[in-house]
């Protein structure tokens, strides 16, 4: 299986699906405290201790999950039309198909 590649953030924003994504991305963001990315070191015990905003980045993983993993969303139409190789494509297709037998009941 061969990857198509990305080699640069200015890649990225030439593509419009890709640009509808990072929009939307970044309003979960703005819902989000400034102080949500900044995670304590340490062991487990001195995470549960220190870090009262557990919750809320629960909540923001979850919401960027379903974006990423929204059945014909932005992000999914991108990821098909640039990081997936065009014959990767045809073998997906064809699976998803299932087997096209001439003359079959099926």
């Amino acid at each position: 299986m061969a990857y198509a590649s990305v080699n640069s953030l200015e890649e990225l924003k030439e593509n419009k699906d890709y640009l509808k994504y990072w929009k939307k991305k970044q309003k979960i963001k703005e819902k989000y405290p400034k102080d949500l990315w900044i995670r304590p070191t340490g062991s487990k015990n001195a995470l549960n201790k220190n870090y009262n905003n557990h919750h809320l980045w629960k909540e923001y993983i979850k919401e960027i999950g379903d974006l990423l993993l929204e059945p014909k969303g932005d992000y999914q139409k991108f990821s098909w039309e640039v990081l997936i190789s065009d014959s990767d494509k045809v073998i997906m297709e064809q699976k998803a198909r299932g087997s096209q037998r001439e003359g079959s009941k099926y």
